[in-house]
């Protein structure tokens, strides 16, 4: 085994390195872990593994001719002690006395390991280091559970030595009273007790805390299973009418979350905080996020591992879902803006396509959990519950009479998942169950009148937008332009005009960094004006994508006069006609945009532009 100190390589802030310790045997096991101080590196003595000192002028004792390290004294005293406990483990390692992870723990704690005896300090001081924060809390609260079925306090030691059949038993005996009697235990909570006094107990033989393995009958493990009541999903009548109530924009948030979690097929608000443009993927697993042509239908779907069963879920973002996550990107904005984890703000940056918040929920558990807190707090007054949106989902596809297998894959359920995972070698396979997945969310939107509670969303933000005197942006139907330091985003037309919204410096952090509209950003800059692609796109009543020939056809019928005068020619848009002016219809708001090549137009475009906006259009460069 192999322990030394280790310099993380990015530096903090403030110059300094985060010093950790690393343990290597072999390649399967290597870990670092921060010794909790931070050194600047200049100042490092690599033969020692100690920091400079200050040096002392020799004629004059007192006077110091090179400063050495701040604070070098008790640097070097915590290094010192670091090194001892580091020679230490190795031999114990080498001797066999002590295990990899046990070596770990004696570098970092001050306990000797020859004197854990009890379960409480194998949690606490050794195994602590291969846990999580939530994954430890989890533990502690499990154990803490167990002692009080056994009559002991949470602060008494429960010793390996104490635990045999006799305990078991007294513990098995006390939870199947409170299942049964009292109906203040579950038999899940008490099989979670078990469960974590069982694996401590295989953790320390595995690792020679304890000589003799610790055997847990098969008895043990029964207990009367209670019929549980069905939590009931929301309808979308509890939606509609949290919707028409809410007065503030964090009431309004709160309702499109859960929206947004419906349409993700019943997303947790833990995975929710989890998505960013790399969950955006093909068939194939290749990122397809900056690709405009297939964001701009909405044809992606995101790949991502469900939080509760680590199973990869395939799941289809269509347009109203796509409109409810940019919303909520700008809302964040507002309500989380200066919201701080670890120094950092948590808002998704303003490029990311699908990432509403970015921060380390792992690392901070329990900052993670109030986020999630204060979010479902604006709804409760209604009866609603952010994680009902996936009972919602379940419970709408299952009165649907949707095959169990279906409704398992479209929930990430794990026996279903590995349905598709098995077949994910052939392709064709693959993509038929990924379009029976897709036809069946589409049903089940439509059954839940998702379209239409989305419409009333959209109506109740703007209501909140004006009555609260938020900032206009909330409403940005565009990317950020920029005039010299000034920043605007399009936020709708009025008479016909299209109308701008300036960015406040306050808010300026977030928006200066959109780069959605520079050149290189999305990857097929040059072939997204090209005929082949049919970029005649809008929606129909469904909220299908169709193309757009048809009303190519009625544009062209309405203002072929008005284009003739101008000199001009409707036609598609093509790179290969650069004499012609191509035509792009997108769908906002009821108002079409066109888009014209800039090819031998530059005199006649004011004529043009004018012209268009006088009969309800907007022109804009391709």
């Amino acid at each position: 085994m192999e322990i030394s100190f280790k310099f993380r390589s990015k530096p903090y802030k403030d110059g300094t390195h985060a010093l950790n310790i690393q343990f290597t045997n072999g390649r399967d096991y290597q870990l670092e872990k921060f010794t909790g101080m931070k050194i600047i590196r200049k100042f490092w003595i690599n033969k020692d593994s100690l920091v400079q000192p200050d040096v002392f002028d020799k004629e004059d004792s007192s006077k110091i001719i090179k400063k050495g390290h701040p604070a070098h004294k008790v640097i070097n005293l915590n290094l010192l002690k670091f090194q001892e406990k580091m020679i230490a483990a190795k031999l114990k390692f080498a001797a066999n006395d002590i295990s990899f992870e046990q070596a770990v723990a004696f570098v970092f704690n001050s306990h000797n390991l020859d004197n854990i005896k009890t379960i409480d300090d194998c949690l606490h001081n050794m195994l602590r280091q291969e846990l999580t924060i939530a994954e430890h809390k989890n533990q502690t609260h499990w154990l803490n559970g167990y002692k009080k079925l056994i009559g002991y306090d949470r602060d008494k030691m429960l010793f390996f030595k104490d635990i045999n059949s006799s305990l078991i038993a007294k513990a098995h005996a006390e939870a199947k009273r409170r299942i049964i009697k009292i109906e203040d235990l579950r038999s899940k909570t008490y099989l979670n007790y078990l469960g974590c006094i069982r694996s401590l107990c295989t953790y320390a033989k595995n690792n020679k805390l304890i000589d003799e393995e610790i055997l847990f009958p098969r008895k043990f493990y029964k207990v009367p299973i209670q019929a549980t009541e069905e939590l009931e999903g929301n309808d979308p009548a509890e939606l509609w009418k949290m919707i028409e109530e809410c007065r503030s924009l964090e009431q309004w948030q709160a309702a499109a979350f859960w929206l947004l979690a419906f349409s993700l097929k019943g997303l947790y608000f833990s995975d929710i905080t989890t998505l960013s443009d790399s969950k955006i993927k093909d068939i194939h697993g290749k990122n397809i996020s900056r690709n405009l042509w297939l964001m701009s239908q909405s044809k992606v779907h995101i790949k991502h591992l469900r939080e509760k069963t680590k199973v990869p879920v395939f799941t289809r973002i269509f347009p109203t879902t796509m409109w409810l996550i940019r919303r909520l990107k700008l809302s964040t904005v507002i309500t989380h803006g200066e919201k701080l984890i670890n120094g950092e703000r948590i808002v998704a940056d303003i490029n990311d396509q699908i990432g509403i918040f970015n921060y380390d929920k792992e690392g901070f558990p329990a900052k993670h959990k109030q986020v999630g807190k204060n979010i479902q707090k604006k709804t409760a007054i209604w009866g609603i519950q952010q994680k009902k949106a996936r009972k919602s989902f379940n419970q709408t596809a299952d009165d649907m009479e949707i095959g169990a297998a279906v409704r398992g894959m479209l929930l990430g359920h794990k026996d279903q998942v590995k349905t598709l995972i098995a077949k994910s070698y052939n392709f064709r396979q693959k993509q038929v169950w990924i379009d029976k997945i897709d036809a069946a969310h589409v049903k089940v939107l439509k059954e839940f009148k998702f379209e239409k509670l989305t419409d009333a969303l959209v109506a109740k933000l703007k209501v909140i937008v004006e009555l609260q005197q938020l900032p206009k942006w909330l409403l940005a139907e565009s990317g950020v332009h920029r005039v010299g330091r000034e920043l605007k985003v399009l936020t709708g037309f009025k008479n016909r005009k299209a109308q701008w919204t300036k960015i406040e410096p306050k808010y300026k952090w977030y928006f200066k960094l959109d780069k959605t509209q520079g050149e290189g950003f999305w990857s097929d800059d040059d072939t997204y004006l090209d005929s082949n692609n049919a970029r005649y796109i809008t929606t129909d009543q469904d909220g299908q994508l169709v193309q757009g020939d048809l009303i190519e056809k009625q544009i062209k019928e309405k203002m072929s006069n008005l284009i003739d005068k101008a000199g001009f020619q409707i036609t598609r848009v093509d790179g290969r006609e650069p004499d012609r002016v191509g035509l792009l219809i997108q769908d906002t708001d009821g108002i079409k945009s066109i888009r014209f090549q800039q090819k031998k137009i530059d005199k006649a475009e004011q004529t043009v532009r004018e012209i268009l906006e006088d009969s309800g259009i907007l022109m804009s460069k391709a």
